[in-house]
């Protein structure tokens, strides 16, 4: 997992068959560093600057999301009217506005109290 390289911490060998499987659980910086025993700043500067890195990375999380969201649309289609509702809004942009046409607008009245002997109060 690493070799030594002079004075100073060892460098990290990255497998990355082993990094694309650690994204594919969605893992954060913090996690790939604590799995590959360094610090959370190497893993950002392996992501910028090692195409394969990220690619690996991308690849892992990119299977992440396609398995929740496959295993969404499941429940959705399994009858979980909740997961159905969220698909709608995230998915297919729909949403919970009421709209209010003209004819069901109530307008306002307004009342006058008259006395027996026709006067106004």
């Amino acid at each position: 997992m690493e070799e030594r390289r002079g004075k100073g911490q060892p460098k990290v060998v990255f497998d990355y068959v082993v990094l694309e499987d650690l994204s594919r659980s969605y893992c954060s910086f913090i996690e790939l560093a604590k799995f590959y025993n360094c610090s959370e700043q190497t893993i950002e500067k392996y992501y910028k600057n090692d195409p394969e890195f990220k690619t690996a990375v991308d690849r892992g999380r990119f299977e992440a999301v396609k398995g929740l969201r496959r295993k969404q649309f499941e429940m959705a289609m399994d009858g979980n009217t909740q997961m159905a509702v969220f698909l709608g809004k995230n998915i297919l942009g729909q949403t919970d506005k009421q709209e209010i046409d003209n004819l069901s607008r109530v307008e306002p009245i307004s009342v006058e109290i008259v006395n027996p002997d026709g006067s106004l109060t």
